[in-house]
C-alpha cells in the first residue's frame, strides 16, 4: 500500500514498495532479503517557493526486519525531476540531474575521505546518497536529514554571524578539499565547466532578459528618482550582461579556482543544534549547479541573498577574512602544493566578480525575502502573462527586499559595478530611442556627438551642439538579419549662425542576442570594411 496525506500531492507511479529497497537495504545495511517494507507514507517535503528545479518528497518507509521481527520507520527524501513546462527545457538543458549525481555518488564521498583519512571525521559535505536512477525518470534518494534535527534557518531573517562564520568555515573546507582533490584526479571535467550561467542558455536567456529587463526598469522607477537613475545605467543592458556575466564566471586558469557549490543560498544550508540550543554542525545540499571557478562565485552568491541585511555589507570584509583564514588552514591541513591565494587576491577577484552579486541580488535575493505563497514556483517566475507579473510586483515591491535593495545598489555604483562597458564611467545613454529596440551600450550620445563632431568640426565658428536625439530601427522585421540597422535624427544647434539643424544618420553594427555569434563567426564586418 502507497498512501498519501495531502489530498493535492499526485504519487508518480514508479514510486512502489519494491523501489525503495535498494535504498533501504543500503541504509540499514541489510541484504533485500532481509526485510520487508509494509508501508509507504508520502508527503510534500518542501513549500512553495523552497525550491525550483526539483520536485522534493519525504517518504516514510515502514520496514519489517525478518530475523528479530523488529517494526521501525525510515525516513527518505526523494528528489525527482520535475515536469514544470517552461522551466523543465532549461533544466534539462543544464545538466541539473546528472551533475547532481556525481556530487553526491562521487565528488563529495571523494572530499569528505580527504580530511577522514587525515583523522578529522566531523567533516561532511552532504546528505548521504541511499540511490540514483534514471529511469523511469531521473530520481537521487537521500537520507533525510531532518531524523538527525538538521533544520533550516528562516530564509526571510537571513543569517547572524554565528550561522554566517559556520557556513564560511565548512565553504572552505569545501572548496580547500576540490582544489587538493582535483591536484590528485585532475580537473573535474565538462560536465562542471559551467554553472547558473551558460552557453547553452543563450538562446532561452535572451527573450527572457529583455522582458525582465522591460520588468525591472519599471519596478525601479516606482522605488525613487534614484534607483530610477539605476534602473536607466541598466535600460540597455540586455544580452550585453549576459555576456559580462558568462565571461566572468568562467574560471581564469591564470587565478585561484575551486569547485562552487553553486546555489549557496540559506535554503540549501542546513544547521544542527546540541542540547543546549547552540550550533554544533552544518551540512549543504543542492548540488545541482556546481562549477569550476573563482570562490568569488560562492561568496557573493552566500552573503548577497542569505546574510542578515543589516550586516552584510557592514562586515562584508570581514566575513571575506574568515573565509579566506578557514581556507588557508584547511589547504595547509589537507598538504595543498599548489601556491597559496592571498588575502588582498581575494578582495580583488570578489571586486572583478561584483557584477555577478548584482544579478544574485536581482534573481535570488527577492525569493528569500517573500513571504511564503503557495503559487511559487519557477514557472510563474518565468512566466510573462498576467499571472507572472502579479507574482513578481508583490515579490519586488516587497519593503523587506526594497530597503535591501536600495542598499546594495548604493553599493554596486559606488564599487563601478554600472560600467558593463569598462569605460571608465557609469552613466546613461542621454538618448531618446524606440521602446522596442535594445540599443548596444556604445550607442549613446558621446558616440553621437563624435560623429557631429567628425563631419562639421570642433572650431568656434563650425561647431554643432548636440540637442536631441532620437533612434529608430531603419529596416523591418526580417530585412536584415546579418547586421543590425539603426536610424537616428540628430537635432543640432549651430550657434555661430544662430541656426538650428537636423541630421539623419544610418548606423550600421552587428545585430545583439543570438545572431551576433553568426556574424562575428562569419568576420562579415571585417570584410565589409575592406
Amino acid at each position: 500500500m502507497t498512501s498519501s496525506t495531502s489530498a493535492e500531492l499526485s504519487v508518480p507511479e514508479w514510486m512502489t514498495k519494491e523501489y525503495f529497497v535498494d535504498a533501504i537495504g543500503a541504509k540499514l545495511k541489510l541484504a533485500p532479503t532481509a526485510f520487508t517494507i509494509t508501508d509507504l507514507d508520502v508527503r510534500r517535503a518542501t513549500e512553495a517557493g523552497d525550491n525550483y528545479a526539483s520536485i522534493l518528497y519525504r517518504v516514510l518507509v515502514s520496514v519489517r526486519v525478518h530475523e528479530t521481527d523488529h517494526r521501525t520507520d525510515v525516513s527518505l527524501i526523494v528528489k525527482a525531476l520535475p515536469k514544470l513546462g517552461l522551466a523543465d527545457a532549461m533544466i534539462q538543458m543544464m545538466n541539473l540531474f546528472p551533475k547532481e549525481t556525481a556530487m553526491y555518488t562521487d565528488i563529495i564521498p571523494a572530499l569528505e575521505a580527504l580530511y577522514h583519512v587525515r583523522g578529522r571525521t566531523e567533516v561532511a559535505f552532504g546528505p548521504r546518497c541511499l540511490k540514483h536512477s534514471t529511469e523511469p525518470t531521473e530520481v537521487l534518494v537521500l537520507e533525510d536529514l531532518r531524523e538527525r534535527q538538521f533544520v533550516m534557518v528562516s530564509r526571510q531573517q537571513g543569517m547572524d554571524m554565528d550561522h554566517t562564520r559556520l557556513v564560511l568555515r565548512r565553504l572552505a573546507q569545501f572548496h580547500a578539499a576540490s582544489v587538493v582533490l582535483a591536484q590528485e584526479r585532475g580537473p573535474f571535467g565538462a560536465l562542471f565547466k559551467e554553472g547558473l550561467v551558460s552557453e547553452k542558455g543563450r538562446a532561452m536567456s535572451e527573450p527572457f532578459h529583455k522582458a525582465q529587463a522591460e520588468f525591472f526598469h519599471k519596478v525601479l522607477h516606482g522605488w525613487s528618482e534614484q534607483e530610477g537613475f539605476y534602473a536607466d545605467l541598466m535600460k540597455h543592458w540586455g544580452m550585453d550582461m549576459f555576456d559580462a556575466l558568462l565571461n566572468i564566471t568562467r574560471a581564469d586558469p591564470t587565478k585561484f579556482n575551486v569547485l562552487n557549490h553553486g546555489d549557496m543560498w540559506c535554503n540549501n544550508v542546513l544547521f544542527h543544534y546540541n542540547a543546549n540550543s547552540e550550533l554544533s554542525d552544518i551540512l549543504l545540499i543542492d548540488y545541482q549547479l556546481s562549477y569550476w571557478s573563482s570562490p568569488a562565485m560562492d561568496l557573493l552568491y552566500f552573503i548577497f541573498t542569505s546574510v542578515n541585511g543589516d550586516f552584510k555589507l557592514s562586515q562584508m570584509d570581514y566575513m571575506i577574512q574568515y573565509y579566506h583564514e578557514n581556507l588557508i588552514e584547511c589547504l595547509n591541513f589537507l598538504e595543498y602544493s599548489g601556491k597559496l591565494p592571498l588575502l588582498k587576491d581575494l578582495h580583488s577577484d570578489i571586486i572583478e566578480h561584483h557584477l555577478f552579486g548584482l544579478m544574485i541580488s536581482f534573481s535570488i535575493l527577492p525569493v528569500c525575502l517573500m513571504e511564503k505563497s503557495d503559487d511559487a514556483s519557477m514557472d510563474i517566475m518565468m512566466d510573462q502573462g498576467d499571472a507572472g507579473i502579479a507574482f513578481k510586483l508583490r515579490m519586488y515591491n516587497n519593503p523587506a527586499y526594497v530597503k535591501q535593495m536600495k542598499q546594495i545598489l548604493e553599493f554596486f555604483y559606488n564599487t563601478g559595478v554600472f560600467d558593463l562597458r569598462q569605460i571608465g564611467t557609469q552613466r546613461t545613454a542621454h538618448i531618446e530611442f524606440d521602446p522596442s529596440l535594445e540599443l548596444p551600450l556604445w550607442l549613446d550620445r558621446e558616440f553621437i556627438e563624435h560623429i557631429v563632431d567628425s563631419k562639421f568640426g570642433v572650431s568656434s565658428t563650425e561647431k554643432r551642439t548636440v540637442r536631441n536625439v532620437y533612434v529608430t530601427n531603419a529596416a523591418k522585421k526580417g530585412d536584415s538579419y546579418a547586421s543590425a540597422l539603426y536610424s537616428a535624427k540628430v537635432s543640432l544647434l549651430w550657434k555661430h549662425a544662430d541656426t538650428e539643424e537636423t541630421l539623419s544618420l544610418i548606423i550600421k553594427a552587428p545585430p545583439k542576442g543570438i545572431a551576433a555569434s553568426y556574424t562575428l563567426d562569419k568576420d562579415m564586418y571585417v570584410r565589409e570594411l575592406y
